[in-house]
Parts: C-alpha cells; structure tokens; sequence
C-alpha cells in the first residue's frame, strides 16, 4: 500500500490544473468553507421530508454536485406526509412552545389538563405525560412510545401533551416509521423545561388548549440527489441524509458540509476511482430515501470498494450541566460512533488515531442508515452519534458545532480515502 498524501497535499496536487488556468485554488475541506456550508443547509429552514426546505435544499446539494464536476440528477420518491402549519398548546394562561408527534392527528381540543393516572377516566380531558429516555428512538406500533401512550387513548384521553426529556429540556422531535397510521388524537410533544409549569397547572385543573393544523398528502414528492464520477470499475459511494425534523445544523448539517467538500476533493484529483455521492431526503421517516436508493439506485454490492456514510453527530460540542445550566464545551460530543466493517478497521484506526472517542468498532449493526448498507452486504464505514441539541429546534450552527470541529474530520476522512483509493488500484 502506498503512503497517502496529506489532505493538503493531495487536494492541491489535485487542483494545480485549475490553478494554472488562473482560477483561484480553494481549500473545499478547510473549516472556514465547511462551516460556510453547513450555515447555508441549516439557514434554509426546517428540513422535514418532502417540504420546500427540503425540496430547495436538494437541489442546491444537486447544484453542488454538477459544479463540482459531477453527472448528477435529482431521483424522486413519493410518500405519504404531513404538512404542519401550526401546533399550539396554551396552558395555565401560558402559550407553551410545542411540536406534533409523528403521524399526526389534526384538531383542536379544550379541556382540564391532567396529569397521567393509571386506571383514572380521563375522558374529554388534555393529559400531560412523561416520556421515556429514548433520544433517536423512532416510533413504531411496538416502540416505548406506544407503550406509554396506548392506555391514554383506552382511558379517553380528548389529547395529549408528551414531555420529551432531553440534555437541553428543549422539545425534542421523534423519528416516526414511514407509513404508520396516524394517532387518533391530537399529540403535541413539549420540552422537559416546561415541565413543572404544566405540572402546577394540571395540578390546579387548569384549562389546556391543543391546536394542530396541518394537511396530508398521500403522493407527496422528495429527492435522493445523485451524483456519479465515471472513472474506474471499483465505485466509492459517500452518502448523507438531508432531512430532519429542524434547522438540523449538527444532526445533519456536519454530513452535509463534509459530503459537498469530500465531493469537491474527489472531483478535483486525478483517480481511476469512481465516486457515487448520494445525499437522500426521507430520514426522519426510518430513512426511506436510502431505503429506495439501496433498491433502486445503487450500485452492486461486489462493484463497491468502500461505503463512507456521513451520520448524525459527527462534529458536535459536547454539553456539560453545571450549577448554572447546561454549558457549551469546547470538546466534541462524546456520543458520536465510528463505525466500520472488517476491511476498513486498520485504515480508520491510523487515520482517526488521535481524535477521541472514534475508534473505530467493528460491527454488523451499526447505528442510523448505516444498517442499510450493512444488510445489504456493502463494505462501510462511517458515522452516527448525537449530541445535546440531536433533533432539538435549537440545533443551530454556533451552538452546535464550529471549524475548528469540522476540519480535523475531513483531513482525516481524505486520508482514510486516499488509502483506501490505493487499495483499490493496487
């Protein structure tokens, strides 16, 4: 195996055509351009499969790609979604910031709020619950979800108020499996900030006010954005999922930055590597995009040399609590996961050895859309993680994540890469 570059070294050697016909030469993995991206994505809006956020950001990701150089089109897939025009709760005289649980009921209900009690009649009534801990649980008809909810719905519950623990005690929003019945009524999910104050008033009988408006549509459309670099018969295909449930400036926005500059890279070298890069809508609804993708889109499993999937969570700060609150720290967030099937454990294991917290873990279930890839058959390796902000509406870019996060990340990925490229060609 030959000795890689360093990421440096074989960027610009791969650039030095561009720079000698007076084209200025931009580092597309330096932290500077990645946070720039990363600000781009997450100031598009809230990202939720199918919406206009989602569909403007495919294409600006499709955009990306052909300027890079790349043969890319938009491959859409339909599903069934819902399109919320407004969740509201009012309380004890106070508006209380909230979000539906997926798939929603929409309505509107009035009535006492009361706290959960098992074998109580809570007919007509606004019922306030606690969730469990279960941060990146999605909901499915046998999840910890259901199992807390159901006797609600059997006591007569008229809606529900769901406390979502999280770091923060912001809301936290919950994946939902694609194509499951909707509840039957209205759910909204709130922070666990909220929660002594909804407590105080459910204890006092107060009067709660449940709003969810919002329409589905059975047809609605969304996009995996595929690009291709036609150059050899092993494939390397990198991939990042491109919706979430908010602005999803560390869930989805590290992936993202990394994706459109390792596919600046890719494309700006001389390789007789070929490059997939798909970025796929449909996350937050059990990964439905990389689902239809794998199905109808991706190359063989025996054709790929090397699947690098960019998961949630890959440059986050870590969240400290302290005796003033919860506090940014200056470290990355010690959930993110590293993980890799047998080919690649060496080459990761030298390339991250210095950054804390990513050995690599060899695994045949690893975590998010990389079970996809996995059960398939393909070689990968990538990430998944969280953070303290993982599906919060407050995951924005400077509370999230920063450069300095970012960079040490790609030039490690370019090495890991560029062994993997010599492997291929040897």
């Amino acid at each position: 195996m030959r000795k890689a570059l360093s990421r440096r070294e074989t960027l610009l050697a791969g650039m030095g055509a561009l720079a000698g016909m007076g084209r200025a030469t931009v580092d597309p993995l330096a932290g500077s351009q990645l946070f720039t991206d990363l600000k781009t994505y997450s100031d598009f809006g809230e990202h939720r499969t199918a919406t206009d956020v989602d569909i403007r950001t495919s294409n600006w990701l499709a955009d990306g790609l052909r300027t890079a150089g790349f043969e890319t089109r938009l491959h859409p897939f339909r599903l069934r979604q819902f399109f919320l025009d407004k969740a509201e709760l009012k309380a004890g005289g106070a508006n209380i910031p909230s979000f539906p649980l997926w798939w929603p009921q929409p309505g509107r209900v009035t009535g006492r709020l009361s706290l959960a009690v098992a074998g109580a009649d809570l007919s007509g009534k606004v019922v306030l619950v606690k969730l469990p801990a279960i941060r990146g649980a999605s909901i499915t008809p046998r999840s910890q979800v259901h199992e807390s909810l159901a006797p609600l719905l059997a006591a007569g519950a008229a809606a529900v108020v769901a406390i979502t623990p999280s770091a923060t005690g912001e809301i936290m929003a919950l994946n939902a499996m694609a194509g499951l019945a909707k509840w039957p009524i209205p759910i909204l999910a709130v922070g666990q900030s909220d929660e002594a104050a909804l407590t105080n008033a459910a204890a006092k009988g107060a009067t709660a006010s449940v709003s969810l408006d919002g329409k589905y549509k059975e047809d609605a459309e969304a996009f995996e954005v595929v690009g291709k670099l036609n150059r050899g018969k092993r494939v390397v295909v990198v991939s990042t999922p491109s919706s979430g449930w908010f602005r999803c400036a560390g869930e989805r926005g590290c992936g993202i930055a990394l994706w459109l500059g390792l596919a600046r890279w890719a494309a700006s070298r001389k390789s007789n590597t070929s490059y997939v890069f798909v970025a796929s809508s449909g996350h937050e609804l059990n990964g439905v995009g990389i689902h239809h993708f794998v199905k109808e889109m991706a190359p063989k499993p025996a054709d790929v040399g090397c699947w690098l999937h960019l998961g949630a969570g890959i440059a986050t700060y870590e969240y400290k609590a302290t005796a003033g609150g919860i506090e940014k720290q200056k470290a990355a967030s010690f959930t993110r996961r590293l993980y890799t099937s047998t080919q690649f454990e060496k080459i990761l294991a030298e390339s991250f050895h210095d950054l804390p917290g990513l050995t690599p873990i060899v695994t045949k279930e690893p975590g998010g859309e990389m079970i996809v890839m996995a059960g398939a058959g393909y070689p990968f390796m990538g990430f998944a993680g969280g953070s303290a902000l993982h599906h919060a509406p407050g995951d924005l870019p400077e509370r999230s994540t920063g450069p300095e996060l970012l960079e040490p990340i790609a030039e490690r990925l370019v090495r890991a890469l560029s062994f993997i490229e010599n492997h291929l060609q040897a």
